[in-house]
């Protein structure tokens, strides 16, 4: 914003000095009576097309920061513009992938968790920040039996990144035919799927990428996408494409909580 602030600035002060040398050029052609008409025309065409330049063709394209960006799309992520509006310029570019993103992935949930303080020694819990889910929610990586409890959580305590699918079929009861479409391998060890969302009994696709530290292998939470289409990896020609572009999501918003986290702890 600064930087387009600072162009605006140059723009007009280009303006108002071609206008001046305009307004010159003519009371100079009156006062001498139109002699010398080459000289006199030239410097009042110069002037004329330097005041086109500067208020025309620099003005600010379209893709200029704003507050509008008039881009719809299938799911309100209202939440997540939230969590990065006092930098419009990452809101404006997580926005811009997110339409990207839906050209060849529709996406119906999305959620990003953090992990919070431990409630009993040994257990890791995690809580929402940012959802398309009406109330945030604290979920505890593991039940009480040991075994997993929902496919996130699975995901960030292996931190690791799954692009989960079940054949076709919907996760939800899919036990058996999950496939965890970024290492192209089937895994009994992933557990069932879970979400609070009734929507959730639809979803055929789910995007986790765990939150690292930058230069850090350990993660702090994560975040999921989750689609009621099936997006099968494999034979997809844009798949690439797509996966780069959650993981690019994924690095901005790891920025802005980094920053958030560094200015919460100095008013401290």
């Amino acid at each position: 914003m600064k930087t387009f602030i600072s162009n605006a600035r140059t723009r007009n002060t280009f303006a108002i000095v071609f206008i001046v040398l305009f307004v010159i050029s003519i009371i100079v052609a009156i006062y001498n009576n139109l002699d010398n008409h080459f000289a006199n025309i030239c410097s009042i065409i110069s002037a004329f097309i330097s005041i086109y330049f500067y208020f025309y063709k620099n003005k600010p394209s379209n893709t200029s920061i704003n507050t509008d960006y008039g881009i719809k799309h299938t799911v309100d992520f209202k939440e997540l513009y939230e969590f990065v509006r006092e930098h419009k310029q990452r809101r404006y570019e997580i926005e811009v992938k997110l339409q990207e993103i839906e050209k060849y992935f529709q996406i119906d949930i999305y959620e990003i968790q953090i992990e919070v303080k431990h409630s009993k020694e040994g257990e890791r819990t995690l809580s929402t920040i940012c959802s398309s889910y009406e109330d945030p929610r604290n979920t505890s990586v593991r039940k009480e039996n040991g075994d997993y409890s929902c496919q996130t959580a699975y995901a960030f305590d292996k931190n690791k990144s799954m692009w989960i699918t079940a054949g076709g079929r919907k996760l939800k009861g899919g036990i058996g035919y999950y496939v965890d479409e970024w290492s192209n391998t089937k895994s009994k060890e992933i557990p069932e799927f879970w979400n609070p969302d009734q929507i959730s009994n639809e979803i055929c696709t789910s995007v986790i990428i765990p939150l690292r530290f930058p230069h850090m292998e350990t993660d702090f939470g994560f975040i999921d996408f989750e689609s009621t289409k099936y997006h099968p990896i494999q034979n997809n020609i844009n798949a690439i494409k797509t996966e780069k572009l959650f993981q690019e999501i994924t690095k901005i918003f790891v920025k802005e909580y980094i920053e958030k986290k560094l200015t919460e702890d100095d008013k401290i």
